[in-house]
């Protein structure tokens, strides 16, 4: 028998292969290593405003802000009580969100329907990024 001696009496003497051990705690270790990565990039960055404190001194004037709701049927843009459809496409967001940056809004807030996909959001917070939109937020009402 290999890995038993038995001519002493001694006691037994067993080797341990500690190779796929190792290995597995490898791959568990790079598996974790990854998956921490793709979870800081695929994370979209906030920041809260107030974080619960009162503001006594400061007077805030809100600035012009245009409101995004999307649709299954298209896009529905709000200033300051104008409301405007536009389709589903991407160019015709911009086209319409650049005519908003001529009226110097720099602020847009996006909101969406139950139906609509998520990556539709982001693809609209994205085109409006592009089109020169300095903040875009993403609105749970």
């Amino acid at each position: 028998m290999s890995g038993i001696n038995t001519e002493q009496g001694d006691g037994l003497n067993i080797e341990l292969n500690l190779v796929p051990f190792i290995d597995l705690l490898s791959s568990l270790t790079l598996f974790l290593l990854i998956s921490a990565v793709w979870i800081q990039v695929a994370a979209i960055p906030t920041k809260t405003e107030s974080q619960g404190r009162k503001v006594a001194s400061q007077v805030v004037i809100p600035e012009k802000r245009l409101s995004v709701h999307i649709t299954r049927g298209g896009y529905r843009l709000t200033y300051e009580g104008e409301a405007q459809n536009v389709g589903i496409t991407k160019a015709n967001l911009q086209t319409a969100a650049q005519r908003m940056l001529k009226r110097q809004i720099k602020q847009a807030a996006v909101t969406a329907d139950g139906s609509v996909e998520y990556g539709l959001v982001v693809r609209t917070v994205d085109a409006l990024k592009e089109t020169g939109f300095e903040r875009v937020a993403l609105s749970a009402n």
